[in-house]
């Protein structure tokens, strides 16, 4: 059976660094963060550590985001970290000029 994890595996993208979200009550309540690195867990208190984090891993460990969320991490890399802005998707363009 093809499944979309299946794919990213056979076409070398990994699901690593992911994040994982403990919430208490609601998601306002965010009580711990999580991040897993080659079946690694790293523990965060804030989910802005944590994402700084899966951004840094990503380009240390030279991993490619998975495509389905690409855009995400494009997004964050040049929001958060200032990145260059090279191959960088119209829409994450368009996102990054209205936070401006």
């Amino acid at each position: 059976m093809i499944t979309l994890r299946n794919l990213h595996f056979d076409n070398g993208v990994h699901f690593e660094p992911f994040l994982v979200i403990a919430v208490v009550k609601d998601i306002k309540s965010i009580c711990t963060v999580y991040v897993n690195v080659s079946k690694f867990f790293f523990k965060f208190v804030t989910l802005q550590t944590a994402v700084s984090f899966c951004c840094q891993a990503l380009k240390v460990l030279q991993k490619r985001s998975p495509a389905i969320s690409s855009h995400v991490w494009k997004f964050l890399e040049c929001a958060i970290f200032n990145f260059p802005k090279d191959n960088v998707d119209s829409t994450v363009l368009a996102a990054l000029q209205m936070i401006k």
